[in-house]
């Protein structure tokens, strides 16, 4: 799905301040397939600023980049450069690499 950058905002105001003459004229000169068309197209318009809005408002997390443990670096105790404790259970199981 394509999605606005909130920066173009006043670009979509434009675009609706077109279409709206043009639908005007559209009305005036009798173009029902056009005055159709341009109707649908304000719909989408008007759908895509309210989906831009609500995207502007939520937060994004940075969870960074993943990294991959280098080659022979885990033994018994570790894995992938993570500690567990020698202890009974499943963290035991896992650090012996059952």
């Amino acid at each position: 799905m394509l999605s606005i950058n909130p920066r173009m905002l006043p670009r979509l105001d434009e675009l609706e301040a077109d279409l709206l003459a043009r639908h005007q004229r559209a009305i005036d000169e009798g173009w029902r397939g056009e005055v159709e068309g341009l109707d649908l197209t304000l719909r989408f318009l008007r759908s895509k600023r309210a989906q831009t809005h609500r995207a502007a408002a939520t937060w994004t997390v940075d969870l960074g980049m993943p990294t991959r443990p280098r080659p022979g670096r885990c033994s018994s105790t570790t894995i992938c450069g993570r500690v567990w404790p020698a202890t009974s259970g499943a963290a035991a199981a896992i650090g012996q690499g059952i």
